[in-house]
């Protein structure tokens, strides 16, 4: 008769426990090899990595409005974080407020949903304020249905939310119609 993890023989989470996540495998074949000046580690090129999601971040006064858009997934959404990283540091009191404009933003997974609210955490720790707003109506029916509006404020378009976080900041915003 053969153990099992039960009666104390060996386990089948052993093997897995064994594995690696596959960039973990590359860093650790590249730290075999030495780096030379030209960048290169044992015929291999060494990359730095640049977050491919494009905020197109547009300062009013004291709030800073961030534009995503396209898709905000399991595949998109760590490019979402790393990009949105600097934008929640300066998301504190007496500093920036963030406005997450979704109008360009046609689907939203429970993956990108954490992203918003490890944000809206990060920013209440600070003492800041991040909301969204313009969301499409898909967008706004994963909002609805998952009630993320009680974890983010929801406004129905951005100068809305301008309006509610910082006179200034809609003084600053563009008026309709005005170029």
């Amino acid at each position: 008769m053969t153990q099992g993890c039960l009666d104390g023989g060996p386990s089948l989470r052993d093997p897995l426990q064994e594995l690696q996540h596959p960039l973990e495998i590359l860093a650790a074949e590249l730290d075999q090899h030495e780096v030379d000046a030209g960048g290169r580690a044992g015929g291999l090129r060494v990359v730095k990595f640049e977050p491919t999601m494009d905020l197109a971040p547009r300062r009013y006064a004291d709030a800073v409005v961030l534009h995503p858009a396209g898709r905000i997934d399991h595949t998109s959404s760590p490019d979402f974080r790393t990009a949105l990283a600097p934008y929640l540091d300066r998301c504190a009191a007496e500093q920036d407020c963030v406005v997450l404009d979704l109008s360009g933003v046609e689907y939203i997974s429970s993956a990108g949903l954490r992203v918003l609210m490890l944000a809206a955490k990060q920013a209440r720790a600070q003492g800041g304020t991040a909301v969204v707003a313009a969301l499409q109506p898909i967008v706004s029916e994963i909002f609805e249905i998952s009630r993320f509006h009680l974890v983010l404020d929801v406004y129905p378009s951005t100068r809305e939310a301008l309006a509610a976080l910082s006179p200034a900041a809609l003084a600053a915003f563009p008026r309709p119609g005005v170029t």
